[in-house]
């Protein structure tokens, strides 16, 4: 099956929508039925990142510089109510014309469209005559609407209510003119009076396993850690849990036990966040967040919303460090129950829990194989399988 990938995610990223979409690409490449073409359309300081990763992986790909953002030919409608990304996707002409030469040279059956604001990049990609299948890494509508109460700036200037109905109306609009539309996360599948035309399936980011040498071990850390940059609105609001409601809770039952947080300096909270039991380790590297996942006693993951899926849970499970989640953190996790569901409202239940656990080595160790039992389940459900997907996608329009 001759399959064109098209994603505006830089590829070559560690972060973790550059993960996320990663992951769909080894996952579908590992199909041996699968002749699979990757294209990147990125700015150009991304380009070495992203052909280094197609190289690296034995990928074939393309990477296409997007063209300049600019508010040239844009509708009066655009121009007064832009929603994020509007303005430089309606400039890339080139990007249009390549990919369909692509598609074509390929003689793809079908496009998968990652991140639903890729495919305003070019939407011309449902004329191609090629079932489309539209990977949603959020419900991007009401994340909009979110990040409206977060002081959102789109082009520089303040987002606007009237650019979130916008983009609510292309996001459905896209919906229907898929094929498929496959969501990461269990609570993102869109409604069927958004699809009518498609199928939908729910396929969570689910890493490979680390080597063993490489897995969580007991280090009697005293310690939890989260990671997550302040400036991404939802891991803000993880880190004022942490500082403001977890960290006097624990305090109280043990002082001894601290808070490592990764993605945030003393100096970027305020100081009412700033206690004897919390470690601001700023933005670290990804060597010192992977010598976490292996040797501290827990991860949490106190995060509010359920969108998509949380990708910092996925490499958790990955390494089989024991963790703790909010039901919002689990949304993209098919198989988990290692440790109670930490309620957001109730602090000192969550504190109680982390006392408890980090007391008993036996009981992190057990929870760490259940998780790796977990994620190896997770890796083998058939729900999951791309190869699957695609062949119902396709027998689907051709019938």
């Amino acid at each position: 099956m001759k399959i064109v990938y098209f994603t505006i995610v830089p590829l070559g990223e560690y972060d973790g929508g550059s993960l996320c979409c990663r992951n769909h690409i080894e996952k579908i490449a590992s199909c041996p039925e699968m002749d699979l073409m990757v294209v990147c359309a990125a700015e150009a300081v991304h380009e070495v990142g992203v052909v280094s990763y197609l190289r690296n992986n034995g990928l074939k790909g393309s990477f296409v510089t997007l063209e300049p953002r600019s508010g040239k030919d844009l509708s009066w409608i655009s121009r007064k109510w832009p929603f994020p990304h509007e303005t430089q996707a309606q400039r890339q002409d080139s990007l249009r014309e390549t990919l369909k030469g692509l598609v074509r040279k390929h003689r793809a059956q079908a496009i998968i469209v990652d991140y639903v604001q890729s495919a305003f990049y070019c939407l011309d990609i449902f004329t191609f005559g090629v079932p489309v299948i539209i990977i949603t890494l959020n419900r991007e509508a009401e994340f909009y609407k979110d990040q409206l109460k977060h002081g959102l700036t789109v082009n520089g200037r303040p987002g606007t209510w009237v650019a979130g109905h916008r983009i609510r109306w292309a996001e459905r609009s896209l919906y229907r003119k898929s094929a498929a539309v496959v969501a990461i996360g269990k609570y993102d599948v869109p409604r069927p009076s958004h699809f009518k035309r498609s199928k939908s399936f729910v396929v969570p980011p689910i890493l490979d396993p680390e080597p063993p040498a490489e897995r969580w071990r007991f280090s009697n850390t005293r310690s939890l850690f989260f990671v997550g940059r302040i400036g991404h609105y939802p891991n803000r609001e993880a880190i004022e849990w942490l500082a403001a409601q977890l960290s006097p809770a624990l305090s109280k039952l043990d002082p001894t036990i601290a808070i490592k947080i990764v993605g945030a300096t003393a100096d970027d909270v305020p100081p009412d966040w700033r206690r004897d039991n919390i470690r601001f380790l700023g933005v670290s590297t990804r060597s010192d967040v992977q010598a976490l996942f292996r040797t501290e006693d827990l991860f949490i993951a106190p995060i509010y919303n359920n969108y998509g899926a949380k990708l910092k849970v996925a490499e958790a499970m990955a390494y089989g460090t024991p963790f703790l989640a909010s039901a919002g953190a689990l949304s993209g996790i098919l198989d988990y129950s290692a440790f109670p569901i930490i309620d957001l409202q109730d602090p000192n239940e969550a504190a109680l829990t982390i006392c408890n656990a980090l007391k008993d080595e036996a009981a992190l160790a057990a929870a760490s194989k259940g998780i790796q039992a977990s994620h190896l389940r997770s890796l083998n459900t058939p729900e999951c399988d791309w190869r699957r997907i695609i062949t119902v996608v396709l027998a689907g329009s051709s019938s």
